[in-house]
């Protein structure tokens, strides 16, 4: 299945929105929050961590498997991934508040959340509401804000803007490769929910960018957040040149 979209996964879009090609997803009211269309279609589901275990060498008896577990959906049981101990979850409804404090701007619009791989992967998406740019004449596209992360022990969380409306597997691996796409990328790691509120509270939606103190850029330096996004968008913020945008860019966030 290319959408990787299974029995137990969901995909909603708001109504007003285009029809996902699949035909898997399910038509929601756009007037109700992502946390209320999550609770009422079940995708309020929470992971936990397992200890993992293996038969010993006479095939009698367990041994336990250091720093290895089982991640694992709670309500279906089903083993998404494996990961060690310092693994960090992030709960769906912490994902889907941070996304309806976005809408609370008045500046975005809710278009598809869903989950894949039996859970795996989840995600988020809304449409800003700015007027579509053209690539050529007559060629318009749209932005949108994607926040997506994963319970497989291998997908890390992604936020931030993109012109690819994500409805299955295809999609979302379009969008976290798209050149066009400025994703700020954060590993399981650490204070999770900490550096995913860091970013979030840096987010221009009407410029599509993200915009922050030097302040604010220091505190999410040194952290899971990926380096090399957050010294990008330090480029862009501080409109560095180019000549002098690695040297600049990181001394502005280590000193």
């Amino acid at each position: 299945m290319a959408h990787e979209i299974t029995d137990v996964d969901q995909v909603l879009f708001a109504k007003g929105t285009q029809v996902p090609w699949h035909g898997l997803a399910k038509e929601v009211d756009p007037n109700k929050t992502l946390c209320e269309n999550a609770i009422e279609h079940g995708m309020d589901w929470t992971m936990r961590m397992d200890q993992m275990y293996r038969v010993n060498r006479g095939g009698e008896g367990m041994i336990e498997v250091p720093n290895r577990f089982a991640l694992v959906r709670e309500d279906t049981d089903f083993v998404t991934g494996v990961a060690s101990g310092d693994y960090k979850l992030y709960a769906n409804m912490l994902g889907y508040a941070s996304l309806d404090s976005l809408v609370a701007t008045g500046m975005a619009t809710p278009n598809t959340m869903g989950t894949l791989r039996g859970g795996a992967i989840v995600w988020g998406l809304l449409e800003i509401k700015v007027p579509d740019e053209d690539v050529i004449p007559g060629d318009k596209i749209k932005r949108y804000i994607l926040f997506s992360w994963g319970n497989d022990g291998k997908i890390g969380i992604a936020l931030g803007y993109t012109d690819v409306r994500v409805v299955c597997s295809n999609t979302v691996h379009a969008a976290w490769s798209s050149s066009l796409s400025k994703l700020i990328r954060m590993a399981h790691r650490g204070q999770v929910e900490t550096n995913v509120d860091n970013v979030v509270k840096t987010m221009d939606i009407a410029a599509a960018d993200f915009k922050a103190t030097i302040e604010d850029y220091k505190k999410m330096a040194n952290t899971p957040i990926n380096q090399a996004d957050l010294r990008r968008y330090v480029k862009t913020v501080m409109q560095l040149e180019e000549k002098d945008t690695n040297k600049r860019a990181s001394n502005l966030i280590d000193h």
